[in-house]
């Protein structure tokens, strides 16, 4: 055993512990971790090797669990952030992380682990967490409380359109049609942001159901028809696929599919056509979902800037650019890749738009 802990000195760091299989308990904590950490707080009535009792009870129980999960299947490998307990003076958090002690013939009888103090970070975690949850109250409050006075203003403006062409003023109508359609766009604006808060808090619960594509399709674009800035675009899906069958959560893919339907609006021509096909994917386990139309114009950078994170904030600086329906793509992409997917642009054969990469068999 001796020869063993030797080993194991030679090539784990100093806040070591060994764990025995067939005791399934610790049977060994480096000196330095008592020295440094533990300054000897250990229950007098147990052995002074036993991680267990420097582990918080509410956490005990993760720790017992995540000791009975470690097999070939991970190699004896993982790690663990367990509350510290009393006898831990200074340190709130530890993070346990294990190796595989390999022995002849392959025999695995002892598990190496190493114990740091990440009591910092984690509490840094914690509150930046806060900060992002106030954030997201914030923004989901600021958007409800537009609502209400833009769509004031809105209907303000139709009534003072009817006012003016009862008056005779009909050179002037189109002004209160511009009001009416800025509001109308700050209106969209505070939606999307709802949604978009609403698909953060739903990747804890999402739920994927076996969805067959074209009639789903169908569906949405029958509703999608009833939005008034859609009426002169005609959209097209007899080339999907009937076959294809897809794992979705309904609600939060339908965003996906309209959202890209709104971006493409505010960049096509008048009396357009937009396509929704599925051409046969070069990976037999992929769906390939493409939007696109041969009446719009887009910016090839500009909606590549807005699919990536590391650039996307950057745009908003840029003077000169004018780059519509960001948060349309944002929140596409967000859903596709709640569904393990991908969102992209396409640019090919005189056609543009945007092409949606789904998993046949997703592992939620």
């Amino acid at each position: 055993m001796e020869n063993l802990y030797e080993k194991i000195v030679n090539t784990i760091p100093v806040f070591f512990f060994l764990w025995s299989r067939d005791q399934k308990e610790t049977i060994f904590i480096s000196e330095q971790f008592y020295d440094e950490k533990s300054n000897d707080y250990y229950a007098p009535e147990e052995a002074r090797e036993d991680l267990r009792q420097y582990i918080h009870p509410e956490s005990q129980q993760d720790y017992d669990q995540f000791f009975a999960n470690l097999s070939q299947e991970n190699d004896y490998n993982d790690e663990i952030e367990v509350r510290a307990g009393d006898s831990l003076p200074n340190i709130t958090w530890v993070k346990i992380s294990t190796f595989p002690v390999i022995e002849q013939e392959n025999e695995i009888k002892y598990i190496a682990g190493h114990i740091s103090d990440v009591s910092n970070s984690i509490e840094s975690s914690r509150l930046l967490q806060e900060q992002v949850e106030s954030l997201d109250t914030v923004t989901f409050m600021l958007a409800h409380e537009l609502s209400a006075p833009i769509t004031n203003i809105m209907g303000l403006s139709e009534l003072l359109k009817s006012k003016a062409a009862g008056a005779g003023l009909d050179q002037h109508l189109h002004l209160y049609d511009t009001i009416y359609n800025f509001g109308g766009e700050i209106l969209t604006l505070a939606h999307g942001l709802v949604n978009l808060l609403h698909l953060q808090s739903s990747k804890v619960q999402f739920t994927l159901e076996e969805t067959q594509l074209k009639p789903f399709v169908e569906k949405r674009l029958h509703n999608f028809y009833l939005k008034p800035n859609t009426r002169k675009t005609e959209l097209s899906y007899s080339d999907i696929d009937e076959s294809i069958i897809v794992q979705v959560e309904p609600v939060n893919f339908a965003k996906a599919i309209e959202e890209s339907l709104v971006y493409l609006i505010k960049h096509i021509e008048l009396n357009s056509q937009i396509s929704i096909t599925t051409p046969p994917s070069y990976n037999p386990n992929q769906v390939t979902i493409c939007i696109t139309s041969t009446g719009v114009k887009l910016s090839k950078e500009s909606v590549e800037r807005v699919l990536d994170r590391s650039s996307r904030l950057g745009m908003l600086d840029v003077t000169g650019l004018k780059i519509r329906g960001m948060l349309e793509l944002v929140i596409a992409k967000e859903v596709c890749e709640l569904h393990q997917g991908r969102l992209e642009m396409i640019d090919r054969d005189g056609e543009q738009g945007l092409m949606i990469t789904l998993p046949r068999n997703p592992t939620l």
